[in-house]
């Protein structure tokens, strides 16, 4: 008598532990439910941030691309007074500087934004093609006031 007792226990337990220990379908659905919207709203935040972030480039970059547009205007008008041997070297650099900042406003146009890290290797490639524009305005217009 006490054997069935024991054993009538024993399975009593252990059904009680494994009908607690599991976890229902429904709560396991709904956890992943609040785990895809926690990650859809980082994945929104930043987002917003490398929107941002674009944006705040493009404003900045289109101001230094303007400033480029100005000094190019202002040697065009120095070289159409030039009368050395190299005017129309100039001329050429002038021409091809003015097609290289206008090829840098219209990637910077077409530009859509694929993720942060091709935004960030996007943006460097930019910068360096930028900075070779203004390096290159700067030796001409050095070499154009000799």
């Amino acid at each position: 008598m006490k054997k069935p007792i024991v054993i009538m226990a024993f399975a009593s337990l252990f059904l009680s532990l494994s009908l607690t220990s599991c976890s229902s379908p429904e709560s396991d659905v709904s956890e992943a439910q609040e785990e895809v919207n926690e990650a859809q709203n980082e994945l929104d935040v930043a987002n917003m941030e490398l929107e941002k972030d674009i944006k705040k480039f493009r404003t900045a970059t289109f101001e230094k691309i303007e400033v480029n547009n100005v000094r190019i205007s202002e040697l065009k008008e120095n070289i159409k007074n030039d009368k050395s041997a190299l005017k129309s070297i100039h001329e050429k650099q002038v021409i091809d500087l003015q097609a290289r900042n206008n090829d840098l406003k219209m990637r910077l146009n077409n530009y859509k934004g694929e993720g942060e890290d091709k935004w960030e290797d996007f943006k460097k490639e930019f910068e360096h093609d930028m900075n070779e524009i203004g390096s290159s305005l700067k030796d001409l217009t050095v070499s154009n006031t000799k």
